[in-house]
């Protein structure tokens, strides 16, 4: 057989972008691309950058479910992944009318935390030898879908901690973060109304509502909203 050579075209797409969505789920992070200026593509090649650096996992989902005939490759290298897939021999362009182009999963190292997801090269096919550079690529951070609350750091700890927590969106009196004692006195409290959506932390300083330095001993720290209850222990040690 004689080998066939296919010349390779590459060429941009005026209005075709590239956005992305970052969803933080517990300690799991879904990062979904998003086409538009194309409906219709059959394959792509995109590298994802993260920082800070976060465990990539595997793809979830590419070229819209298609159900076979997909090949889908991923390649993690430091800080980003390149991932790749093509609908193999005559298999039918696959639709983007509604799915992501493709979803992939993160592992986040350690507490939840914010990053940002960037997408730096990016091509499409639209068929043998048609390839099309994607003029605008998009990032975005990580958004929690959830509201969270984790270990603080240090603890026990003296003078000062952190209190890590996740606000998933904002509204106006929906919660709260306090600080008990052993007794159930409410020692400190903040409005969850001042954060907006995203990954935080509260610096406590081991004093009251009133500035005076609590007692050493063991505290709770409570988030609140809606019908949700979270507790960690605290040790404050003088």
């Amino acid at each position: 057989l004689t080998p066939v050579l296919i010349p390779l075209l590459v060429m941009g797409l005026a209005g075709a972008a590239v956005e992305v969505e970052a969803l933080g789920i517990g300690e799991e992070i879904l990062v979904d691309l998003h086409l538009q200026g194309m409906e219709r593509v059959k394959g792509y090649g995109f590298s994802v950058s993260a920082n800070p650096p976060v465990t990539f996992v595997g793809v979830v989902d590419s070229l819209g479910s298609a159900e076979s005939g997909l090949l889908t490759l991923a390649l993690p290298e430091g800080d980003r992944v390149h991932v790749a897939g093509h609908l193999r021999g005559r298999q039918p362009e696959g639709s983007l009318e509604q799915a992501p182009l493709v979803r992939l999963r993160f592992r986040v190292n350690g507490r939840p935390q914010d990053v940002q997801f960037s997408v730096e090269e990016g091509l499409l096919s639209r068929g043998p030898g048609r390839l099309v550079r994607v003029p605008a690529l998009g990032s975005a951070r990580v958004v929690p879908q959830t509201y969270a609350l984790w270990q603080n750091f240090p603890n026990p700890f003296n003078p000062e901690t952190a209190i890590p927590f996740a606000v998933p969106e904002v509204t106006e009196g929906e919660g709260e973060l306090a600080i008990f004692n052993a007794l159930g006195q409410l020692v400190r409290i903040w409005d969850l109304s001042r954060f907006g959506a995203g990954y935080h932390a509260v610096v406590w300083d081991g004093r009251d509502r009133e500035g005076r330095e609590a007692a050493s001993g063991m505290y709770i720290a409570r988030l609140r909203t809606g019908e949700l209850r979270q507790s960690r222990k605290l040790i404050l040690i003088r």
